[in-house]
């Protein structure tokens, strides 16, 4: 069983995981990607195990995106063998300023695989689960 994880990890990796959200949210490629380990994946609520870079190309490309916000709060970090896993709460909102509408578009939670590349935090897995009223909860 790992032991404590110092403060210093436990910040770095929540620095790490907003550098995604701003990344995702700015359509960056490359800083999407560079937050993750070269082999990194996406396993979005489908299932479906996806490299990183596919991932976020075919996401930026979707039709809407523009304008849209992830908020995410981080619930807990917990050390692993291999790292650390981290677990946020996620909800992405936004504002149609034509039609002046504000929607909360999905919400759910992540868990993020984290573990020490090159001597930095990266993403390994990112698995994005979606919530709404029918969905069973793993708590």
């Amino acid at each position: 069983m790992p032991g404590e994880m110092p403060i210093e990890d436990r910040v770095r990796i929540q620095d790490l995981l907003m550098r995604y959200v701003w990344a995702n949210d700015s359509a960056n490629l490359e800083g999407v990607a560079g937050v993750f380990t070269p082999d990194g994946i996406v396993r979005p609520s489908t299932g479906e195990r996806i490299p990183v870079r596919r991932w976020a190309t075919e996401t930026f490309a979707h039709p809407g995106r523009r304008g849209r916000q992830h908020w995410a709060q981080l619930m807990s970090i917990e050390p692993t063998a291999e790292g650390a896993m981290a677990r946020s709460y996620w909800k992405v909102l936004q504002w149609r300023a034509v039609a002046d509408t504000k929607a909360i578009h999905a919400m759910g939670y992540y868990e993020d695989v984290c573990v020490k590349f090159d001597g930095q935090w990266r993403i390994k897995e990112k698995r994005i689960y979606r919530c709404n009223d029918e969905t069973p909860l793993p708590w």
